[in-house]
């Protein structure tokens, strides 16, 4: 009976911590125990969106949200002073986009050893500020670095 209790326990924990994770969070998850060589954003969603927008931090607080006003996307949800690093790194904005509505965005995950911090991943933009991809488009070549402290670069897989 004991037995049972403990493994519902870790059921319910794992569960519950898995749902808290953002897209690319799962994503780097599921590199981290495959060795796939190509990755399928929406497979790591939970709900709707027609494009994905992938940004330079360093743009976005300057002049981005005004281009994404330009092209008729509804940016209200969107937190303007977004931005970010990792150390002394350079960030992504990852915005999902349904119907013209920004839904859902986040920054890329970072890992953290004492006060070395580095990205488990980032894009290869093809020296690009940003790019935007269709949802049947977003599939990414995987690149692995790294032997100690693996990280991934994933580079569009543009046809």
């Amino acid at each position: 009976m004991k037995k049972i209790i403990l493994l519902l326990m870790f059921i319910s924990i794992v569960a519950l911590t898995s749902c808290n994770k953002t897209p690319l969070e799962k994503a780097v998850t599921y590199l981290d125990k495959s060795n796939s060589k190509t990755i399928t954003l929406s497979d790591y969603t939970n709900f709707k969106w027609d494009e994905v927008w992938i940004v330079d931090a360093d743009i976005w607080s300057k002049f981005f949200p005004l281009i994404m006003k330009q092209k008729n996307i509804d940016v209200k949800e969107l937190d303007h002073s977004l931005g970010g690093t990792c150390g002394e790194l350079s960030s992504y904005i990852i915005i999902y986009v349904y119907n013209k509505k920004a839904v859902y965005y986040e920054h890329l995950p970072c890992r953290g050893r004492g006060i070395d911090w580095y990205y488990s991943l980032t894009f290869n933009l093809f020296d690009k500020e940003f790019i935007i991809l269709l949802k049947n488009q977003a599939i990414f070549n995987v690149k692995r670095y790294g032997t100690s402290s693996v990280y991934y670069k994933l580079e569009p897989n543009i046809k």
